[in-house]
């Protein structure tokens, strides 16, 4: 590794190295390239390192990552380095003050988004794609379940992060039809058919040249410092809640547990997804019950561990279940636009719909 490094002082007094590391980790006879900034905190306060950081990602394209050369040197060992990431239980004691427990709930929503973001770089998995995008709803069901009790002056602006965000939706429906939806009815729409097996080749290989091309795009939208930038924004902004002298509770207001706040939030999500069920028959409905049920799974996932076990199982569960059953209807209907868009075989476009059509009834008609 070569290192440059490069002392800078604020006017705070604060002392910040930036470390610029080019060269390779190696492990397990497996290398990868590393060209990183390293901010380290000589003397001072450690949202300076925030401030050197906000002045440089403007003009450079860079991605926060919570991962030490160490843990990357370590993934590499193991054969997991831009694996994709999926979501960890964030350990909570009921005596701490909720913005910080929403602090540290986010951080690592937003560690599980930004590390599969960095593996997007070079991996080709679709898995990496889905947990970079789950790691990005989790986090902004937390920022949603949390709202009230977060300053909102001071919550960053998502709006850079849109381009990003547009194009990962569109390659994961592009993924999901790929290698979830249409093999699943292959043998029901071939039927032995070679005219129809041929039309089902021509068919894939047009949604794969989309889903590469879109893989591009995302990985162009990652390159622009807008990105960087909002995510050391949203960063700051996390770790401004976990700094408890700036949340502890307002004085002569009785500090409210969080095993209370969070049964009372959680609770109240699930009597809000029971209503919105009633209507699970009608299409308009169905998109809103599953942003719900996303909403109470993420939420009570994250507080299980000051939540009732066996009320928090049978919650995940459900809401895992709605969440499921409807995506399939969703992904169903989806992978029809996108075969429509290839231009390529009308009649799988209307097999898709009928496939859906019968998912609207079956659900119109179950009991509730």
């Amino acid at each position: 590794m070569e290192r440059t490094t490069w002392p800078v002082r604020q006017r705070d007094g604060s002392l910040i190295d930036v470390v610029l590391n080019i060269g390779n980790i190696s492990a397990g006879g497996q290398s990868a390239p590393v060209c990183e900034l390293e901010l380290v905190l000589m003397a001072g306060h450690p949202v300076a390192l925030f401030e050197v950081a906000q002045k440089i990602a403007p003009t450079l394209a860079v991605l926060p990552t919570p991962l030490s050369l160490t843990e990357r040197g370590a993934a590499l060992s193991r054969g997991t380095l831009d694996a994709p990431v999926k979501a960890k239980p964030t350990p909570l004691k009921n005596n701490v003050p909720v913005p910080v427990a929403a602090g540290h709930m986010l951080r690592e929503m937003l560690g599980q988004f930004t590390v599969n973001l960095q593996a997007l770089r070079t991996s080709e998995d679709p898995e990496v794609v889905h947990q970079a995008r789950v790691g990005w709803r989790r986090f902004k069901s937390a920022q949603r379940l949390f709202r009230s009790t977060l300053p909102v002056e001071l919550q960053p602006s998502w709006e850079p992060l849109e381009p990003l965000l547009g194009f990962l939706g569109t390659l994961r429906d592009l993924d999901v039809a790929l290698t979830e939806t249409l093999p699943q009815w292959y043998d029901a729409y071939t039927a032995g058919d070679i005219r129809r097996q041929e039309n089902w080749e021509t068919v894939t290989q047009a949604l794969r040249k989309t889903a590469h091309l879109q893989r591009k795009s995302v990985r162009y939208a990652l390159e622009a410092p807008e990105v960087g930038v909002a995510l050391l924004a949203a960063l700051r902004w996390i770790e401004g809640l976990l700094d408890t002298r700036a949340t502890g509770e307002p004085s002569g207001n009785k500090p409210v547990t969080l095993r209370r706040w969070a049964r009372h939030r959680t609770d109240r999500l699930h009597k809000q997804l029971q209503a919105a069920t009633k209507d699970i028959g009608h299409m308009e409905s169905q998109h809103r019950i599953r942003i719900m049920a996303k909403r109470l799974r993420y939420g009570t996932e994250a507080l299980q561990a000051v939540l009732p076990k066996r009320r928090a199982q049978r919650w995940i569960q459900k809401s895992t279940r709605l969440q499921t059953v409807l995506g399939f209807t969703r992904d169903t209907i989806r992978a029809a636009e996108l075969v429509a868009e290839a231009n390529t075989d009308p009649r799988l476009v209307e097999f898709l719909r009928g496939v859906a059509a019968g998912d609207q009834l079956r659900l119109s008609s179950t009991p509730r």
